[in-house]
């Protein structure tokens, strides 16, 4: 199996920093925050591990969505990097320097993101989803139809990794891709179902969480050459 000499996890959703930023009835449309942050990734993907790098977006993806493309499909529905529009909910108070402040900090976010690329290595996209999106799979294991797919091997080996956990595991189901920062490197994008490792209701973490949290290091470990 390949192995590789760095990773690189990419947690962007894990923030509520900023959330209400420009937006009307933002204390109404916390329900929506609530339910699509990725709550404590940037605690169950982090590692002690000197070569991998955690890369954690600090606000909110209703402040900025560093996830989407630059012309991402999802303008149209006022979805893109910038969120115009969500349930119901407008944002009405972004001025043309708010909208430069945010772009800015979108390619500065995403020349972050290269830079922290090295000769072969796997970045992982690290988020988590709510129970009732698909209550039979614990892991989603996603990624691209391109060449930032990695080899069958690798993607098998994350694959049980989980499952020897006991862990139920969707192959880009329900979700599929993996971001990419720039050319030449391995992506694959791992979702956790939010009810393995918390309490969606009160936001807490459970004490069961570490046995996802071992997992991951495991496969982290193991798909490292050091």
């Amino acid at each position: 199996m390949k192995q590789y000499d760095k990773i690189v996890a990419h947690i962007p959703h894990s923030s509520i920093q900023d959330y209400s930023y420009g937006w009307m009835g933002s204390v109404w449309m916390f329900k929506h925050v609530k339910r699509l942050t990725d709550w404590h990734t940037d605690l169950l993907f982090v590692s002690n591990n000197p070569n991998v790098e955690t890369l954690v977006f600090p606000h909110s993806r209703f402040y900025l969505d560093v996830e989407r493309l630059d012309d991402d499909p999802l303008e149209s529905i006022g979805q893109g990097k910038i969120y115009t529009k969500y349930e119901g909910f407008k944002r009405c108070r972004l001025t043309s320097d708010d909208v430069e402040m945010l772009n800015r900090c979108y390619q500065e976010w995403k020349r972050r993101c290269a830079e922290s690329v090295v000769e072969n290595t796997l970045v992982v996209d690290c988020h988590s989803f709510p129970h009732d999106v698909s209550s039979d799979i614990d892991v989603c294991i996603g990624f691209n139809d391109d060449g930032t797919r990695p080899e069958d091997e690798v993607v098998e080996y994350i694959v049980n990794q989980f499952k020897i956990f006991g862990y139920r595991v969707g192959i880009n189901n329900p979700y599929t891709n993996s971001i990419v920062f720039c050319e030449g490197h391995d992506s694959i994008m791992i979702e956790i179902n939010k009810s393995v490792y918390m309490d969606e209701s009160t936001l807490e973490m459970q004490p069961w969480s570490y046995r996802i949290h071992n997992a991951i290091m495991r496969m982290y470990d193991n798909l490292l050459k050091v």
